[in-house]
């Protein structure tokens, strides 16, 4: 794929050496004197003219298919003389084009920079892009392309940048730019040459890549990339440098056909796939029908940025239609929508479930609506049920999970699942493909994410629903397992982020549920901390306990704290820090915990105090109550969120529901505690089932405890949860 485009990012400057060499001052002085207006002769490549810059040729573009681009009546470009610079009076200008219409070849004149630089930026088109944060936030997400063959869509997700360097201060006034080099920055394009379909309604096409073990494989760039970017003069902008396993573009205003010719803007970064990858193309039809065609690449491969690449198809099979991306109408169902609030979105899905799970009335949708109800048989989520939106979406693994249960965790097997969970034999960890995840979050939203049921027609806002989503991947193994992992920002009190909760079925119904509330109810949503101890500090910082402040200012783990007694001096070898002194520490007591406005209420009736041992050490942290469904869920008492568990969780939902409750969670005490008078808590279940294996019963004495959460940094931009 080649794309020569409109103001690329390569210039080769045609300037004299005598310009090149003159000093700082006199160069600056000729600015001045230079008159109002500044003039750039842009180039894109030689050829006649035609009706539209984004019109496509077959030209040779150094040895590669390329597009050839001609400029266009409204074209304008933005110059910078600092590349990463904000909109500093001066040091930017727009430039409209003056002459050259229709043509490779145009003048562009603005207003002047009197300044000189040993850097210099064009951007291109100055409307979208006209800085670095404008370029890097290039989406190429939500592109529709009207009527087959068309490229008029391409123009509304081109981008361009070019950088010119010199040893010494120059300004750009009058300068011939040759914008057509390799090295120009600027938007690639997939060129999809679809052949032999049988006569249909396209309405969309997805392209997916696999490596060579069946599993997505994240190798497209949904936004433009850089090797550099800047964080000087207090910047705090940042590239969004997600990937992902699957593009998709809408076809709109095509008649019957068999022959399909669509265009995708791709961004300026490499894509790299491995050897022996698949690429499949997938075309969706008006009726609800699903076409693919399946190109294995062989050997590695890489489409460089800024060209046009080409996919012919011409053996296609019809899909089965199950799958929730294939066919989102079918493939999507709508468990529940809020009655109250803003509604908050969980969205349900499987891995390890093969097409023949899938039948009506079969294992696949009586797995994901047990975890519905196991989610909420729990306060205070029954209690708070209204407030959310549940969404079940199909996700079909090539094969069923072959995972070899044991008394804990599994040995993976052999199987291709959907989401590539792993487990580990003798832990209970799970580990999975939490892009992917969040792709199918995003499908079911789209699909079924409107008022009563109707599609989310904003692919932008249904990306950010997602981003906030508790996601649930109910994984098709009956062994003790389960993890979650959860994302980390600062910019709220109540973690405005997404999780991903993988669960296995386990063994018994008691052990699924009890596994799904402490995994997705406790960690996904409450952001809950584990009470159980499975480490032990031989010396402690206490750096760590500001950690844990830090933690609960933005909404994590409010259901532990730091716990100090003197008996440590000599039981410990501690290192101080400057926020905790060793002179300035306290015995903890129910008068100086997080929850201490909460023990009064609820010392009589779940017996909440200060119980030392908490978030995995047995020293150093405490917990509220002996036991919870953060702690053994399956001890004998174990199985309720305790109050400052639920106060956390009802906290955050009120916050994502859009329910004004408090400034802040503290402030919210009075609140709360009216809303869980109301509740009737019960911290025991009848443990009917034993838990169990291939080999026998297996005592809960055995079990092992659930992975701690895993967290993953980063922040939020243009709508999007970012990774550090």
């Amino acid at each position: 794929m080649s794309v020569a485009m409109v103001v690329a990012m390569a210039f080769s400057v045609a300037c004299s050496d005598d310009l090149l060499n003159v000093t700082e001052g006199e160069l600056q002085e000729g600015l001045q004197g230079n008159g109002e207006k500044m003039t750039l002769f842009l180039k894109l490549g030689g050829g006649d003219s035609v009706r539209t810059r984004l019109t496509y040729h077959e030209v040779d573009f150094e040895g590669k298919r390329a597009m050839l681009t001609r400029w266009s009546a409204d074209d304008k470009i933005a110059v910078t003389l600092n590349p990463g610079s904000e909109y500093v009076e001066g040091e930017q200008t727009e430039l409209s084009i003056v002459s050259g219409v229709g043509k490779t070849s145009a003048e562009f004149q603005g207003d002047k920079i009197n300044y000189i630089a040993k850097e210099w930026v064009i951007y291109f088109p100055a409307d979208r892009v006209a800085w670095e944060k404008e370029f890097l936030y290039s989406s190429y997400l939500g592109q529709v392309q009207h009527g087959n063959g068309n490229t008029e869509h391409l123009k509304d997700f081109h981008t361009s940048r070019y950088v010119y360097t010199s040893d010494t201060y120059i300004g750009l006034d009058g300068f011939e730019i040759d914008l057509s080099g390799s090295e120009a920055e600027e938007s690639a394009c997939m060129k999809f040459n679809l052949t032999n379909l049988p006569q249909i309604v396209p309405v969309k096409i997805t392209l997916e890549c696999f490596d060579k073990s069946g599993n997505p494989q994240s190798c497209f760039w949904e936004y433009n990339y850089m090797d550099s970017y800047y964080y000087d003069s207090g910047r705090t902008y940042s590239p969004i440098y997600s990937k992902t396993s699957i593009l998709s573009m809408g076809l709109a205003d095509f008649e019957a056909t068999d022959n399909i010719l669509a265009y995708m803007m791709m961004s300026n970064a490499d894509v790299q796939m491995q050897s022996n990858s698949t690429l499949r193309v997938k075309v969706a039809t008006e009726d609800g029908a699903v076409y693919y065609c399946d190109k294995v690449v062989e050997p590695s491969v890489v489409l460089e940025g800024g060209l046009m690449h080409t996919i012919s198809c011409a053996n296609w099979t019809e899909s089965e239609m199950i799958d929730g991306l294939d066919n989102p109408q079918d493939g999507v169902t709508l468990f529940q929508e809020h009655t109250m609030g803003e509604g908050v979105d969980i969205i349900i899905m499987g891995d390890g479930y093969a097409s023949d799970k899938f039948v009506e009335g079969g294992q696949y949708y009586s797995d994901m609506k047990q975890a519905y109800e196991d989610f909420f048989a729990v306060e205070p989520y029954k209690a708070l049920k209204d407030y959310f939106n549940v969404y079940c979406i199909n996700a079909v693994s090539q094969d069923n999970h072959d995972a070899e249960p044991l008394t804990n965790g599994a040995v993976q097997g052999n199987a291709v699942t959907r989401f590539n969970t792993q487990f580990t034999a003798n832990k209970t960890t799970i580990s999975g493909n939490d892009d992917l995840a969040v792709q199918y979050a995003k499908q079911a939203i789209m699909a079924k994410g409107g008022v009563n049921g109707n599609p989310c027609d904003d692919e932008k806002i249904a990306t950010e629903r997602a981003h906030k989503a508790l996601i649930i991947v109910v994984v098709n193994v009956r062994c003790h397992a389960g993890t979650c992992y959860f994302r980390i920002d600062n910019s709220t009190d109540y973690a405005k982020t997404y999780s991903v909760a993988y669960n296995a079925l386990n063994t018994s119904d008691f052990m699924r549920k009890w596994t799904l509330v402490h995994e997705a109810g406790g960690h996904g949503f409450g952001k809950l901390a584990d009470e159980y101890v499975a480490l032990k500090y031989t010396q402690f910082n206490t750096g760590l306990w500001t950690q844990l402040d830090q933690f609960h200012k933005i909404g994590f783990y409010r259901n532990v704290d730091k716990y100090w007694k003197d008996a440590y001096k000599n039981e410990y070898s501690i290192v101080y820090s400057e926020d905790y002194p060793e002179d300035q520490l306290i015995q903890t007591t129910t008068e100086n915990v997080y929850w201490t406005p909460l023990v009064s209420g609820y010392s009589e009736s779940e017996g909440l105090g200060v119980y030392e041992s908490a978030f995995t050490y047995l020293n150093f942290y405490c917990r509220a109550t002996e036991n919870s469904a953060m702690n053994s869920q399956f001890s004998s008492n174990g199985q309720f969120f305790n109050a400052i568990s639920r106060w956390a969780i009802w906290y955050r939902l009120m916050k994502m529901a859009g329910v004004e409750v408090a400034p802040d969670f503290q402030s919210s005490l009075q609140l709360f505690t009216e809303f869980d008078s109301q509740l009737k808590i019960e911290q025991t279940e009848n443990r009917t089932s034993v838990a169990s294996n291939t080999a026998g019963v297996v005592p809960y004495e055995q079990l092992l405890p659930l992975a701690p959460p895993v967290l993953i940094e980063g922040h939020w931009e243009n709508g999007r949860f970012i990774e550090k």
